[in-house]
């Protein structure tokens, strides 16, 4: 079999930080202990400049990551159920635009392959791209 990419889709969140915002937001959320300055050093090699990010309104106000000195905030299931909604919401989208510019059917797709960095699920949002895409159910997950 011969693996062939055809098309790219790309799909990114409305909301958007700039570096100041970011660094800003990350300070908030570092855990005690931790090294903000080594962070801050990192992200400002990296050059990027602007990130999208699906926690905070247009304002770049958090929807859900309020910073709470008492450390108490959203637990691990609220956090992994608002990443699953938005990766799917975001992962459909790219999907859905890569397969319209590759010209082919949903139904034509043999494997999903995905990646994240943000979060995790089991089944992961890949059944969510099977489902909101309408590709056979035994297309192969990796």
């Amino acid at each position: 079999m011969t693996a062939r990419l055809l098309g790219i889709g790309v799909a990114s969140p409305d909301s958007k930080l700039d570096l100041e915002q970011y660094l800003a937001m990350a300070r908030q959320l570092s855990a005690s202990g931790s090294r903000p300055e080594a962070m801050e050093a990192l992200t400002r090699r990296t050059e990027i400049t602007e990130r999208g990010c699906r926690i905070v309104n247009g304002a770049g106000e958090s929807l859900l990551y309020q910073y709470d000195p008492t450390g108490k905030g959203p637990g691990t299931a609220e956090r992994l159920a608002h990443y699953t909604q938005w990766a799917t919401e975001l992962g459909v989208a790219a999907s859905g635009e890569a397969l319209e510019r590759a010209g082919v059917s949903a139904a034509s797709i043999t494997h999903v392959v995905t990646a994240s960095c943000t979060g995790f699920e089991a089944p992961g949002f890949d059944q969510g791209l099977i489902n909101g895409l309408g590709l056979r159910p035994t297309v192969r997950r990796t």
